[in-house]
């Protein structure tokens, strides 16, 4: 993805390369210093055009959710795509009753994970 800003060329690949051409010629490669301000106006711009994608895409989700459920259709079929809707029932642990009420096994078959949590705002 190619990015432009105020004279300035971002180029982000997928792979996670970044090289930014400024307005004098001058390259810089990588997420250092100089390019956070970069990245994070083409990060920003990105979001702000997935944001209003992925609302079209609910929108148009949900008219074909709400026709189903009005005609109680589980399967719609067009000329190239195909919608089904159907109710899943899942039955799973209540996690906090188990702490609750039997703190020792729930300690016994808890385990803990670590992640990474990236945060942009």
């Amino acid at each position: 993805m190619t990015y432009y800003n105020n004279g300035i060329e971002t180029t982000i690949t997928a792979a996670g390369g970044i090289v930014t051409t400024t307005t004098n010629g001058e390259t810089i490669t990588g997420a250092g210093p100089d390019n956070y301000n970069i990245i994070f106006a083409a990060l920003a711009e990105s979001l702000r055009l997935a944001d209003a994608v992925n609302a079209e895409i609910e929108t148009y989700r949900a008219a074909l959710r709400d026709y189903m459920r009005e005609t109680g259709t589980e399967v719609l079929t067009g000329s190239e795509h195909r919608a089904t809707l159907k109710a899943i029932t899942t039955a799973r642990i209540d996690g906090a009753a188990l702490k609750r009420e039997l703190p020792e096994i729930a300690a016994r078959y808890t385990k803990s994970t670590t992640a990474e949590r990236f945060n942009f705002t």
